[in-house]
């Protein structure tokens, strides 16, 4: 009995956990999304358009999206949509067009979702505590609880001290923890359309998890990829591969640019972290659908990856700069279409 609770408790704490960062990824994209597709209707000053776009969010989120509101450059507010309620959670994107700031987005995400996130884990919890209960009784346990409760004067067993318990041997510790290095390969792609849906992204942050990555949707609508342990060249590599399976597979986005570049040094302060993503940037502006590697990294992948590469040659690119990935072993491509179809099942 003991046990089933302790893990009841691991499970939802882990349950919320995944939940909040699931809620904070979908406030975020969602504001993203909403601020970029809001810039030509706030340069054209058109505020009832505005008020349609807002009222449009909000009836077609399934209750996801509660309260939408527009503020101008002056933070004054010039639609709005939904009501503002105690306890909503808050996700504000600036509006910007020709490198100023026009003005601001504020969304709020209603609660609804996360409720019924949880009652399928309430429902098992219950079940399991009924279980354990009439288990108890069956065994006779219960009974002998009942007794010493109604008469608290019957002598109580002896309870073993810590010195006679049979000891539980610890399991071995997990030996294969991977560390993060001071390198790494940046990863940039950029969807076509950018306004992805919200159970798109939640794909692709599936893949780039299941590669050991770290996503970021930036405010041009790319996602911004980072692997940084140990293998990270060869992790970078499969989850382009991976997300390029899923936009086949799935209606929106309809192509998709991806580009990789290695890093020297991931700290967002670096200035090498800052050349290599204006670079990596660059790749995905004339990859054309395709998944484009700098030389660079494609010196550090080894051939037992099961990955060919080509040269890659464009007007604004000087040779031997990039190469292409346009080919793969069969044991490559099977592993790839095998983690696709276990995440379009879950």
């Amino acid at each position: 009995m003991l046990i089933i609770i302790v893990g009841n408790v691991v499970l939802w704490h882990q349950l919320s956990s995944a939940h909040t960062a699931r809620i904070e990824l979908m406030g975020k994209t969602i504001s993203a999304q909403l601020a970029l597709s809001l810039q030509e209707p706030m340069v054209r000053g058109e505020h009832l358009t505005i008020n349609v776009m807002l009222n449009d969010l909000l009836s077609g989120g399934q209750d996801l999206v509660a309260y939408a509101a527009v503020y101008n450059h002056r933070n004054t507010l010039i639609a709005q949509a939904g009501s503002m309620t105690q306890g909503i959670a808050l996700y504000t994107n600036r509006i910007s067009h020709q490198q100023s700031v026009i003005g601001r987005v504020e969304i709020g995400l209603g609660d609804q979702h996360g409720r019924s996130a949880y009652q399928p884990l309430i429902l098992l919890i219950a079940t399991q505590f009924v279980l354990g209960i009439l288990i108890l009784i069956a065994t006779g346990g219960l009974r002998g609880v009942i007794m010493f409760w109604l008469y608290p004067d019957l002598p109580r067993h002896k309870l073993a001290t810590s010195s006679e318990t049979v000891e539980i041997m610890n399991p071995e510790p997990d030996t294969d923890q991977s560390t993060y290095r001071e390198d790494g390969t940046l990863v940039v792609v950029r969807p076509i359309p950018v306004n992805l849906e919200s159970e798109i992204i939640e794909l692709f942050t599936t893949a780039v998890s299941l590669c050991h990555g770290e996503i970021t949707l930036t405010d041009s609508g790319d996602l911004e990829l980072l692997f940084r342990h140990d293998r990270h060249e060869q992790d970078a590599v499969c989850c382009a591969a991976l997300m390029m399976e899923l936009v086949a597979a799935i209606p929106r986005p309809y192509s998709a640019h991806f580009a990789l570049h290695y890093c020297a040094n991931c700290d967002l302060s670096d200035s090498r972290f800052t050349e290599a993503r204006k670079f990596t940037n660059y790749l995905t502006a004339i990859a054309g659908g395709k998944i484009l590697i700098s030389q660079v990294l494609a010196l550090r992948i080894p051939d037992a990856l099961g990955v060919e590469f080509s040269s890659f040659s464009h007007t604004a690119l000087p040779n031997g700069q990039a190469m292409v990935m346009d080919g793969s072993s069969r044991s490559f491509r099977s592993e790839i279409r095998e983690r696709l179809a276990l995440m379009i099942e879950q």
